[in-house]
Order: C-alpha cells, then sequence, then structure tokens
C-alpha cells in the first residue's frame, strides 16, 4: 500500500515525455500544421504574442475541421497543402485553435502528482493539459498516452480493477458510431467531432461487417501532403491506406 500510495503521488514533471513544444498565435497554418507532423504529435500549445502569454491548444483535429468545413466540402482544393495554407493568409493559428472543441486550455502545476492530475483530467474529460513551472515556464503537456505508459509500468496501481473484464468495468458499452468503406476520410473525422469521439468504425456497406476503425491518431501522417491526401482522396479500405501510407487498424 506505501508503495502504490508513493507511485500515485509521483510529479507529474517526472512522468512527461514530450519536450516542450509550443507554437506563436501568428504563426501561419502551414508553420503550424509542419510542427505538428515533424514532431508527431496531436495538439501543441499556443502562445499568444500579443498576450505575452499561452492561451489554447490547437491540433490535427481543428485542421480537419477548418479544411473539411471550408474547402474540401466544396471541392475546391487544388495542389499542396501546403500551398493552400499559404494562399490563406488572413488566417494565423490562433483563429482556428480548439475549433473541433475538442481541447480545451488546462493548466496545471508541475508538481500535481499523478493521482491529482488524473482526477482532473477524468472530470473535465480532458485528453491533455499543460504543464507549466512556479515561474509559469511551459515544462510539457501530460497526456492520456503519459497515463497510460505510467500505469502500464506501474500495473499494481490498478489492484483488483487487474482481475475484472471488460464488460465488469462496464466498458465499450456506448453506441458505436460507424461509417461504410468508401466514405471519404475528413468526413468521417468531421463524424468524429460531431459525435465528440476519437475514433470510429470502419464496416461493409452492406453487411455492417467491421472491418477496421480510423480515428484522429491517423491525422499523424508523414508530410503535409499526405494529410491533405488523407482527408481529400483516401477512401477507408486496406487499399487506399497503403497508398497514401496513411495507418488503417484493421480486426
Amino acid at each position: 500500500q506505501n508503495e502504490k500510495r508513493t507511485k500515485m503521488d509521483t510529479p507529474i514533471a517526472s512522468i512527461i515525455q514530450q519536450r516542450p513544444i509550443f507554437v506563436n498565435s501568428t504563426d501561419s497554418l502551414s508553420h503550424t500544421l509542419h510542427a505538428l507532423v515533424e514532431n508527431k504529435i496531436h495538439s501543441v500549445p499556443v502562445f499568444d504574442v500579443e498576450k505575452q502569454s499561452f492561451v489554447a491548444f490547437v491540433d490535427l483535429m481543428d485542421f480537419a475541421m477548418h479544411l473539411g468545413k471550408t474547402y474540401l466540402e466544396n471541392q475546391v482544393i487544388e495542389g499542396s497543402i501546403t500551398r493552400m495554407l499559404e494562399e490563406e493568409r488572413h488566417y494565423n493559428t490562433i483563429q482556428i485553435a480548439n475549433e473541433s472543441n475538442r481541447d480545451p486550455w488546462v493548466t496545471v502545476n508541475d508538481l500535481t502528482t499523478f493521482h491529482q492530475v488524473v482526477n482532473v483530467m477524468l472530470t473535465g474529460r480532458l485528453h491533455r493539459v499543460a504543464v507549466f513551472n512556479d515561474e509559469n515556464q511551459l515544462c510539457g503537456v501530460f497526456t492520456q498516452r503519459d497515463a497510460i505508459r505510467f500505469l502500464a509500468q506501474h500495473p499494481k496501481l490498478l489492484g483488483d480493477l487487474l482481475q475484472q473484464t471488460v464488460r465488469q468495468l462496464n466498458l465499450g458499452v456506448q453506441e458505436v458510431i460507424s461509417v461504410e468503406e468508401g466514405t471519404q476520410a475528413w468526413k468521417a473525422f468531421i463524424l468524429m467531432n460531431q459525435k465528440q469521439v476519437s475514433g470510429v468504425a470502419v464496416v461493409e456497406p452492406k453487411t455492417g461487417k467491421l472491418k477496421g476503425n480510423i480515428s484522429s491518431a491517423d491525422l499523424k501522417v508523414a508530410s503535409p501532403h499526405l494529410f491533405v491526401s488523407c482527408l481529400r482522396l483516401w477512401t477507408l479500405t486496406r487499399n487506399s491506406c497503403n497508398n497514401y501510407e496513411v495507418p488503417c487498424r484493421n480486426i
């Protein structure tokens, strides 16, 4: 019990693995998208140049929502994502921050314990929180992935939960949101945002047979050009995923 209590009281500063990365509110959309893709991260804090403080997260789903609503739905994108974003100079990063309404700006101190931050995230249904020290310097971002990794390293923290089944824990009982094979990927991402879910099942049109799933993690493609290729052209089939080198999780 003492060991368990000690681990639960671990300061999150010693758990976070993501080094401090941020973008400025005035940065172009192209610059910010490159920062996300090149660092293979979902979300990044935004520093408001005018207010001289961090004010928001911007993530890949924000880009998906912005591009889907503004361009893809009207089928007006031509050429590469970089060229399109550079042409859109009247937009900057702060204008699309949290457009998906999935990533509210919440901060915690770096001495906050693992137990405390998990309670904050569960209560607020948060994917991540920004971590600052007493000098108000950004230390990094604590994410759900960090929490899962820490629990995997210290399974005893889960106690009796380890012995229970998925059904006993009442997991996986929510409505299954799905799209059919052949659905354009950007429509699936917009559906995720509408339903406030992180992923949707991919099913056969006639039989409803489960073929795989697509989630916000699939937006972390190899380059900004592939990002728009994924949103604009990719259909949710194994071949299409392989053609664009975008991961498709199969059952």
